[in-house]
């Protein structure tokens, strides 16, 4: 289940990593939520496939928010600027937010998805 969480994650960064003035701002944070939340939403309707109207569609995009919102506070507080972020490789930062359990989804957060 976390491979789909790979996805918005990658997406995102890419959009902060286009930043041309080499420091943190506001922008960088709602291009990145916004895309790592599209993302996120869709890699996860893309695993459900026909699963879909078991999931409640409020707490997916309530998890999409958090889970994005924190990946980006983690990369911010760890780094200058993007472009000092982005030397390190997607990959590196995608293994430093699993590691780090900041923003870590857990079954519970899984389990609210589920329609009751």
């Amino acid at each position: 289940m976390k491979k789909i969480f790979y996805l918005p994650l990658f997406l995102g960064t890419i959009l902060v990593s286009c930043n041309s003035d080499n420091t943190w701002n506001e922008e960088n944070k709602e291009e990145f939520v916004s895309s790592c939340e599209s993302s996120f939403v869709s890699g996860f309707e893309s695993t459900m496939g026909d699963n879909m109207d078991m999931v409640d569609r409020d707490e997916l995009n309530k998890l999409a928010s958090d889970y994005c919102s924190c990946s980006f506070e983690f990369i911010k507080k760890k780094y200058d600027s993007p472009e000092e972020a982005f030397t390190k490789g997607t990959d590196a930062l995608l293994e430093e937010i699993e590691g780090s359990q900041d923003c870590e989804i857990t079954d519970e957060d899984i389990n609210k998805l589920l329609k009751q």
